[in-house]
């Protein structure tokens, strides 16, 4: 499924949950996301998909989580070694900032 276009989710945590999988803690700073997006996790190790599987805020289990929310969200496709602290996470095809007809 495809995510929010508008989707930004800043990693300030990373860690592995043993049958789970890696789940990523952060904010999201703009969009909304829920389970089974796909999306594309942007940091210095490069850019890497995954789908999100799993979704907690506020210490409940969630189908979607928005702009503002504090969250963990499972992703499968990734492993702890693709994302660090200070990378972000965004819609697979975030949307353009070209102009029409300019390229």
């Amino acid at each position: 499924m495809q995510a929010d276009p508008l989707l930004y989710l800043t990693v300030d945590g990373v860690f592995e949950i043993h049958g789970r999988g890696t789940v990523v803690t952060g904010y999201i700073d703009n969009g909304a996301l829920q389970l089974g997006d796909d999306v594309c996790v942007h940091g210095r190790s490069g850019v890497c998909r995954g789908t999100v599987t799993g979704i907690e805020a506020g210490g409940s289990v969630r189908q979607r989580a928005g702009k503002g929310d504090r969250v963990g969200v499972v992703l499968r496709g990734v492993t702890k070694e693709d994302v660090r602290r200070g990378d972000f996470i965004c819609a697979v095809e975030p949307i353009s900032t070209k102009e029409p007809g300019n390229g």
